[in-house]
């Protein structure tokens, strides 16, 4: 299931999703990638095992 946390860890950075996170966030975010003194990194951890569960 790791691919599904790839999947919303992308979501979460790229500006092609600005404006669809409501509550206390503000519209403009996530940031443009391009944006001085902002870095966008992704930590990906897992068990190793990477496996479809029931």
């Amino acid at each position: 299931m790791a691919n599904l946390g790839l999947a919303w860890g992308w979501r979460v950075l790229s500006p092609a999703w600005q404006g669809l996170w409501g509550g206390a966030t503000p519209s403009e975010l996530p940031l443009d990638y391009d944006t001085p003194l902002m870095d966008k990194v992704a930590i990906m951890l897992t068990d190793g095992v990477n496996q479809w569960y029931d």
